[in-house]
């Protein structure tokens, strides 16, 4: 329990053109262009998309019914998100220094439960399991072997340590079967967990450890299927639960760092890049990196799991 800091964001205002996805070209989804975009998310209630600029604390909002591009600085880095199960207007946000309630409506943004790292480290990716917890990661700032952790938060508040040991913790995509794919994307590497009581580690899900990509965000499809951004590798993959290559999105830009389903009937693939640590001689080769891109596929995605906290107002 903390007390709980309140505050109101600012939000900025683009008009953006029309978007249109189509099944037969990537196009690019928003000119906005992020040093480290994370975290998309599609609200199926106002049919728009979400996504964070990790480096520089920002939030935005792409509509596709105002075509509209809004932009909010957020307090702390923030590496993750999810809707709220109730209240269409919020979004719960996982920052480096607390669980953020956001009402997009009226700019309120409340810490309501601290997460309080060690110095050096940082939270990372995330997403709600079909227990209702909100499950995320932690690494160090600058990343070291076995050095980041996995945490939940159930709707009671209570913050739960569930694993140690992975470095940089990525993808936190649930089969239908209740297992749950996790990466750790310094050694290259996904595995299956179990998530009964606790997270069991099971088979190697995905090795890359002899290419020059890694292993990042990932989002489930209605066949079951894992969708998976690869950085490094500028692509992304369709694999089976086996393991098995369906299908591969080659991008303009070496460094996908997540995706997600979205659109009406949520058959849009949105895919999230980044420019950090880019030279400027690969800045100039790659100018998209860091923007956000959509492609219309012949696949429904599985809909994300919302978050709800019991408040304290």
């Amino acid at each position: 329990m903390m007390n709980i800091s309140k505050r109101t964001l600012v939000r900025e205002i683009q008009v953006t053109s029309i978007l249109q996805p189509s099944s037969d070209r990537l196009q690019v989804c928003s000119n906005e262009v992020s040093e480290l975009a994370e975290g998309p998310l599609w609200k199926h209630s106002s049919q728009s998309l979400y996504w964070l600029d990790i480096i520089n604390k920002k939030l935005f909002e792409r509509s596709f019914v105002t075509n509209e591009i809004s932009s909010w600085e957020l307090p702390y880095t923030t590496t993750s998100m999810a809707s709220d199960s109730s209240n269409p207007n919020v979004l719960w946000l996982i920052s480096e220094e607390a669980l953020l309630y956001f009402d997009i409506t009226s700019g309120e943004c409340r810490d309501v439960l601290s997460i309080a790292l060690p110095k050096g480290y940082r939270t990372n990716d995330g997403s709600v399991g079909p227990d209702g917890k909100y499950w995320f990661g932690t690494m160090m700032n600058q990343p070291q072997p076995n050095k980041g952790n996995i945490f939940s938060i159930d709707k009671y508040r209570k913050l739960k340590l569930e694993l140690k040991g992975i470095a940089i913790p990525n993808t936190f995509s649930w089969l239908s079967d209740g297992r749950l794919i996790l990466s750790d994307s310094l050694i290259q590497k996904s595995y299956f967990y179990k998530s009964d009581s606790s997270l069991d580690r099971g088979d190697t899900f995905l090795d890359l450890s002899d290419t020059l990509g890694t292993p990042d965000g990932g989002a489930v499809d209605e066949k079951g299927n894992i969708w998976i951004a690869l950085w490094g590798l500028g692509k992304v993959v369709c694999y089976s639960p086996e393991g098995n290559k369906i299908q591969e999105i080659n991008l303009p830009v070496p460094q996908p760092s997540s995706c997600c389903f979205g659109g009406i009937e949520n058959d849009i693939l949105f895919i999230t890049t980044a420019r950090e640590g880019l030279t400027p001689t690969e800045i100039q080769k790659y100018p998209h990196s860091g923007q956000v891109f959509c492609i219309k596929l012949s696949v429904k995605g599985v809909p994300m799991n919302n978050f709800s906290l019991e408040l304290v107002c």
